[in-house]
């Protein structure tokens, strides 16, 4: 089963969305999962997709808060 999370965060520039992905990466590793930044969104989206299993929400908001970055979980359709 696929699990997709979209984050609201603060990532502004792409050095910053460099250095969070290669955290992430680190901790969430390819190809289980698939990591992106829309930064031309006005609420600079991230999103995590998990291709075997629950995304652990609690380790991504910890990494975030960490690297000095917030972010807020936003609502999906349907």
């Amino acid at each position: 089963m696929m699990y997709i999370h979209v984050y609201k965060t603060d990532v502004e520039s792409r050095e910053d969305e460099a250095r969070i992905t290669a955290v992430l990466t680190d901790e969430f590793t390819e190809p289980d999962y698939e990591i992106s930044f829309d930064l031309e969104d006005c609420d600079n989206v991230f999103r995590i997709e998990s291709f075997n299993g629950k995304i652990d929400e609690d380790k991504i908001f910890k990494i975030f808060k960490r690297n000095g970055f917030s972010l807020e979980k936003m609502p999906t359709e349907g």
